[in-house]
């Protein structure tokens, strides 16, 4: 069982961290196109959770486009999936993150060299620590049966 940094009070929550984990592994080429993906038991049994939980990561994703299911066949990861899924993040960046992140420093008076200097000491620290391991996540992506 692959353990997740989740929030265990909300389900809500935990299905939206266990998609966006999945969501992940697609950006990162874990998965090809038209690869079948887990089924919703085998899903929940990999990361711990219930079988609604994972039935509604499922929902989710393919509300997104990101899988296609098939009646007898299963789920499979939809052509263009990794592309689309870049460009959703992407945009929840900059119109969600970065666009909170810049109203509070310009709440905050920070000027631009001021944001530029905590973004260099920030990656100083990261060279000290292992960059790699936080940047992305290398979890197993096979189930065990």
């Amino acid at each position: 069982m692959v353990q997740l940094k989740i929030c265990e009070n909300d389900g809500k929550t935990i299905t939206k961290d266990l998609a966006r984990h999945i969501e992940n592994l697609i950006i990162q080429g874990h998965f090809d196109e038209d690869t079948q993906m887990f089924t919703h038991v085998e899903l929940a049994r990999f990361y711990g959770v219930c079988r609604v939980t994972a039935r509604r990561v499922y929902d989710l994703l393919e509300a997104r486009g990101f899988i296609e299911r098939y009646r007898g066949r299963g789920m499979f990861l939809a052509f263009g999936a990794k592309e689309r899924c870049l460009e959703m993040r992407r945009d929840n960046f900059r119109c969600g993150i970065f666009l909170e992140f810049y109203k509070e420093a310009v709440f905050l008076d920070y000027k631009w060299k001021d944001i530029e200097n905590m973004v260099d000491e920030y990656e100083k620290e990261l060279d000290k620590k292992d960059a790699s391991s936080l940047q992305k996540d290398e979890p197993q992506t096979e189930p065990s049966q």
